[in-house]
């Protein structure tokens, strides 16, 4: 059985890790980032060919609302996406 896994905030760090390491175990997975420019250079690594990377910004209700409503079914969901607002630290 193939395991479906989400994962937010999966276009570095922990976040990718974790996706990269389901993917490893043959899991279907989506993974997002905040911005094009970060899924694009999340595509460009070898490491994580076939993981579906998509954009989503967490902060906006609505578009993760539609992102998982249009998900069939989820085995594994897991929160990485983060946000740094440093101007505010």
């Amino acid at each position: 059985m193939v395991r479906k896994i989400f994962v937010t905030g999966a276009t570095s760090g922990i976040g990718e890790a974790i996706a990269q390491a389901f993917q490893a175990e043959g899991a279907q997975v989506i993974a997002t980032g905040a911005t094009d420019l970060e899924v694009q250079n999340a595509f460009k690594k070898s490491a994580n060919v076939g993981i579906d990377f998509r954009v989503l910004d967490v902060r906006d209700l609505s578009a993760v609302q539609t992102m998982v409503g249009a998900l069939s079914e989820l085995d594994v969901v897991v929160n990485c996406a983060g946000v740094i607002q440093r101007a505010l630290e």
